[in-house]
């Protein structure tokens, strides 16, 4: 499972630098999203979300 991190890890810090990213202050704010905001009311009951097996994040870039 780190070597997924440390992939996503360089990928991203590639990206940043190509778009001349990191001489920027960036704020970023994030949270999980509730039930609701993830999928609504669906009628079915069995999703992973709905199980609190899994969350669902939202994050914001300013």
């Amino acid at each position: 499972m780190a070597d997924i991190y440390a992939e996503l890890k360089q990928r991203a810090l590639k990206l940043f630098k190509d778009q001349d990213l990191l001489s920027e202050r960036v704020w970023i704010r994030a949270r999980p999203l509730s039930i609701e905001e993830a999928i609504g009311n669906p009628e079915a009951d069995d999703f992973p979300l709905q199980k609190g097996k899994e969350k669902l994040m939202q994050a914001e870039f300013m």
